[in-house]
C-alpha cells in the first residue's frame, strides 16, 4: 500500500465521523470552527459533502480553503449549501486567484500566523450566503 492510499483511506474515514457529528447537531466544539459545504460535481452532477474549517468575515461571507481535489468544481462561481451549528444556508461560492490581496487577508483570517507556509498551495474560496433555507 502506498502513502497516498493510506492517506486518502485515513481521511475518508475522519471525514466521516466529523460528517456524522456536525449532522447530528451535537453542541460541540467542532461547531465552532467546521462546517459542511454540499456541493454538485460540475462533470459527474453527483452531490458532494465535505467537513472543513472555516472563518466568518465582518462582511458575513464564509470562507474555506482545501487543498483536495473538488476545489476544481470551484473554477467557476457554483451554488453551494452549508451546514453551520445545525443552521441550513444556501450561497454562492467563489475561489478566490486574480486578487492577491484579498487572498492573503483572508488566507490569514484562516490560518493566521502560518498563512506564509501555505500561501501557495491553499485554495482559498468565499461563500456568500443568499439565505436560510430548510432542511
Amino acid at each position: 500500500m502506498t502513502a497516498k492510499t493510506i492517506v486518502r483511506w485515513y481521511g475518508k474515514i475522519f471525514n466521516s465521523r466529523i460528517k456524522r457529528q456536525l449532522e447530528a447537531g451535537d453542541d460541540t466544539r467542532l461547531h465552532k470552527n467546521h462546517l459542511l459545504v454540499s456541493l454538485v460535481g460540475r462533470k459527474s452532477g453527483k452531490t458532494y459533502t465535505f467537513p472543513v474549517n472555516y472563518c466568518v468575515t465582518p462582511e458575513g461571507t464564509y470562507v474555506i480553503s482545501t487543498e483536495a481535489n473538488w476545489r476544481h468544481n470551484f473554477a467557476q462561481d457554483i451554488d453551494v449549501e452549508l451546514l453551520v451549528a445545525g443552521e441550513h444556508i444556501s450561497g454562492l461560492g467563489t475561489w478566490i486567484t486574480n486578487d492577491a490581496e484579498k487572498r492573503q487577508r483572508l488566507g490569514r483570517m484562516l490560518t493566521g500566523r502560518g498563512w506564509f507556509f501555505f500561501s501557495r498551495s491553499l485554495t482559498i474560496i468565499e461563500i456568500t450566503p443568499n439565505s436560510t433555507v430548510q432542511p
